[in-house]
């Protein structure tokens, strides 16, 4: 074979190596943009936790309140009223991920004792609140707001109001505090930083026996489930961020983790603690995603009510 020919049947050998490679990593990156969109229509549509029987509510003393939001999205929440109080304090409520207010009821009843009265809100696409698709605070920012202006006129409320979330309910209520002042004083308990952090995290858990395919995979998964939600639903889950709402709020945040979650790590909290020096962080050893009343009941509830009172 002369030298010529050699040349050429390297170069084509070369060339369709090169377009296999080629060929191989679009189809990774496809099949990664395919699995990103599959769960970011999953984490969008939450299924709903069974309803209360209709009886129960009453039986526990809990009315149920209603609240239309600037985009027309009926919310639902249960209102509990402080018991012997002299004074008019509110908290609202927000529960996590596929859950429900009534099942803060324990909380609303802790509060009651205390001299505040709740409200245990429904996020939207949750409860028996309209909606159909949970976005992580990029909406649900702005519920928080349509719960402040009805609890403002509401005379229980008149001394201040309030709030707790958790999980979920704790990083929208973070966000919300870019534009909503009114709140006296909040606790958010196992907040993620940012919704493609948090999904980088659980997308690196699922290969725990691999956990260099985890990090490998995770931002062109969360990048295709970011994408997607954007081109189909107008929704920028990227811009879900409690992290960096909480830059230059002046409202009073306690943050509560616990050191053992492994849903939704420390490590996220630290960051949103990072970005307000006036934020103070309550580390409970050994407890796990929300676990803090049950790890530390006592210290949770002196934390919690009294950082309410302190403001």
């Amino acid at each position: 074979m002369s030298p010529l020919s050699l040349f050429q049947t390297c170069r084509t050998k070369w060339e369709e190596w090169v377009l296999a490679v080629a060929l191989a990593g679009a189809a990774l990156a496809g099949a990664l943009l395919a699995a990103g969109a599959i769960l970011g229509d999953n984490a969008m549509h939450v299924r709903r936790a069974a309803a209360m029987p209709d009886s129960r509510p009453t039986e526990l003393g809990v009315s149920q309140v209603f609240v239309t939001t600037g985009d027309g999205v009926k919310l639902s929440g249960w209102s509990l009223r402080a018991r012997n109080s002299e004074r008019s304090r509110c908290v609202i409520v927000l529960h996590g991920i596929g859950d429900r207010g009534a099942n803060g009821i324990s909380m609303g009843r802790t509060l009651g004792d205390a001299g505040y009265s709740a409200l245990l809100a429904d996020s939207r696409a949750h409860g028996q609140s309209g909606g159909e698709l949970a976005t992580y605070g990029v909406l649900e920012k702005h519920d928080v707001s349509s719960w402040v202006n009805f609890l403002s006129s509401a005379p229980e409320c008149n001394d201040g109001i309030y709030a707790y979330g958790a999980s979920m309910g704790a990083g929208i209520l973070l966000q919300s505090l870019a534009s909503e002042r009114r709140l006296k004083a909040v606790v958010a308990e196992c907040p993620f930083s940012s919704f493609a952090e948090v999904a980088r995290h659980r997308i690196r858990g699922f290969f725990h026996e691999t956990p260099w395919m985890g990090t490998t995979a995770a931002r062109p998964i969360v990048f295709g489930g970011i994408l997607y939600a954007r081109v189909l639903y107008g929704i920028d889950l990227g811009s879900a961020a409690p992290e960096k709402s909480v830059a230059g709020v002046k409202t009073p945040i306690l943050i509560i983790h616990g050191d053992a979650d492994d849903n939704i790590p420390l490590e996220q909290s630290r960051a949103i603690a990072a970005r307000n020096p006036e934020i103070q962080l309550w580390v409970v050893p050994g407890a796990r995603h929300t676990e803090a009343a049950s790890a530390a009941p006592e210290e949770f509830n002196r934390r919690l009510l009294g950082w309410f009172d302190a403001h």
